[in-house]
């Protein structure tokens, strides 16, 4: 599943990615820097 994939589903849920983050127990930045891109995730919290 791409970023925006990712980004479309939480949309329609009507989720923030902050209260996805917060309801599986990841810090919010870690996902913020996985969907931009900017944490490529083969290992880690970005990688669960």
């Amino acid at each position: 599943m791409t970023a925006d994939q990712v980004k479309n589903n939480l949309r329609q849920q009507g989720k923030t990615i902050t209260a996805w983050a917060k309801e599986n127990n990841y810090p919010r930045k870690a996902v913020y820097r996985v969907l931009n891109g900017q944490t490529k995730a083969h290992y880690g919290i970005g990688m669960r």
